[in-house]
């Protein structure tokens, strides 16, 4: 058989490139890492080297029939989260009535005697 010459050959659309990656599915941190458009996602580093400063925030928590138990529960999950949130930059402060007093009995461990258990009240 002799060859053929492909003289009315029209080549045909090739599809689109995919846009600046090679494989066709992503794994799961590079799907985590992948932003599809520029300056989005955290990853960007920021153009600019001034810092952002946002407006200083309040909250007011008010609570009505709350017992002592609950109350100084609460005041101890404020503080957690405020020691929590610390690593992110974000700098809460507490005021509450005897909030000192309350994180002071609350975050010890018990090994040291404090004044305001009775043990030390007996002894003394």
């Amino acid at each position: 058989m002799a060859r053929q010459k492909f003289v009315h050959f029209v080549p045909r659309p090739k599809p689109r490139k995919r846009p600046g990656r090679h494989t066709k599915n992503l794994n799961k941190s590079k799907k985590r890492s992948y932003k599809k458009y520029n300056r989005q996602g955290r990853w960007q580093i920021l153009l600019n080297d001034y810092p952002i400063v946002m407006k200083e925030k309040t909250i007011t928590i008010k609570t009505n029939e709350i017992s002592q138990r609950q109350y100084s529960t609460l005041l101890l999950e404020l503080n957690i989260m405020k020691q929590q949130w610390r690593s992110y930059g974000v700098d809460i402060q507490l005021s509450a009535p005897s909030l000192k007093k309350i994180i002071a009995l609350g975050t010890s461990n018990g090994a040291e005697k404090n004044r305001w258990s009775r043990d030390y009240v007996e002894q003394n």
